[in-house]
């Protein structure tokens, strides 16, 4: 078939230049469907990056409120805790001078842990061996 085909060429030069020309034409019609379809996926992969970009932005400005929020609040906290030391040990100074009542001592011992002493910074009255 080939042979033939070669031999239909070879007595007429006009019909191959022609196959030739058409044979042209489809292969840069390949050629050039390959190429949209590649621009195709090309700007496709593109969006996709873009959206997974802007879901990102998304979440990292999320974040960000987040952690302001938590830094305003742990401020806040940090005032009212040192609002309570600062009550609590105003408190223990308005005691008068002369032995507290055990109910007294019992009172500003919890005063003492709720505004966060640790057991070795208690007074010795007030930790765990000392009764109250």
């Amino acid at each position: 078939m080939i042979a033939a085909a070669l031999a239909f060429f070879r007595t007429s030069p006009r019909p191959a230049l022609v196959g030739l020309a058409l044979a042209a034409v489809l292969i840069c019609g390949i050629l050039w469907i390959r190429h949209i379809i590649a621009m195709e996926a090309e700007r496709d992969r593109l969006a996709m990056q873009v959206r997974e970009q802007a879901s990102i932005i998304a979440i990292l400005r999320k974040d960000a409120a987040a952690r302001e929020q938590a830094a305003i609040e742990r401020q806040a906290d940090t005032a009212r805790i040192e609002a309570i030391k600062d009550e609590v040990i105003d408190e223990i100074h308005k005691a008068p001078d002369a032995s507290p009542s055990a109910a007294r001592l019992r009172l500003n011992c919890q005063r003492l842990r709720r505004a966060g002493r640790h057991e070795a910074d208690l007074p010795a009255g007030c930790r765990s061996g000392g009764g109250a």
